[in-house]
């Protein structure tokens, strides 16, 4: 996807700092509590993924009979690159937990750009808080949500249009909800307003994360909630 100058009216600009938001020393303490038993859960579900991969390349392996066993070496082969895999993967998400994927986050103006920084992939829902009255946003949001935990790779946040006035000026932002799509501190793509998830006005958590795919800003799709029914028909309100 070509970027253009922001100077000319485009979507595309680096990310600067501004002045840090400074914390207080007893909410760092919560968050760090919090974090340390985030690590131990994750990797006490990483140590079963582990043994549960085990068990079945091992169950593979006694199966084997006569010329099969042959091949044993190439089992092995498979089982460490297998192990090497599940490894980065792990890596891969506690990288993205500590930089706080995994949930719908609001956030400061004043810390957005430092917090972009962290993340390769970030969708930043610029909106009123509450959705301002109107259930069109506040059901956006609540999509938001659940692909956030669906995709640890991309980073979900939002912003208060109210209180981010330099950002909103600083991306033309006119329409209310506005979905800012960046990728290595870059604006990618905006899309303002639901008309671009699906022009019926219909749409579910999965269709949005269908649009989401479409830009590269998640991995994959195959998001299914059938314990609730996401989908909305606005022709019938």
């Amino acid at each position: 996807r070509s970027h253009k100058n922001l100077a000319a009216h485009s979507r595309h600009f680096h990310i600067g700092p501004l002045q840090p938001q400074p914390r207080l020393p007893n909410m760092n303490q919560a968050v760090s509590a919090y974090a340390q038993q985030a690590v131990l859960q994750a990797a006490q579900v990483y140590e079963q993924a582990v043994d549960d991969e085990l068990s079945r390349l091992d169950n593979t392996a006694s199966k084997l009979t006569g010329s099969a066993l042959d091949k044993e070496d190439d089992l092995e082969a498979i089982r460490a690159r297998r192990l090497a895999e599940m490894r980065r993967e792990h890596e891969a998400k506690n990288k993205w937990r500590h930089a706080g994927h995994g949930s719908l986050q609001d956030l400061h103006e004043r810390e957005f750009f430092d917090e972009v920084k962290k993340s390769e992939r970030v969708v930043a829902c610029v909106c009123r808080p509450g959705g301002g009255g109107s259930r069109y946003t506040a059901e956006l949001v609540e999509h938001l949500g659940r692909l956030a935990g669906a995709h640890m790779e991309t980073r979900f946040v939002t912003l208060d249009a109210e209180k981010a006035t330099f950002i909103c000026e600083r991306l033309r932002i006119r329409m209310l909800p506005t979905m800012v799509l960046i990728k290595e501190g870059k604006v990618d793509h905006m899309i303002s307003g639901l008309s671009e998830i699906h022009p019926s006005g219909k749409y579910d958590t999965a269709i949005l994360e269908q649009k989401l795919f479409e830009y590269k800003i998640i991995n994959n799709t195959g998001f299914s909630d059938k314990s609730s029914n996401n989908q909305r028909d606005y022709d019938d309100e």
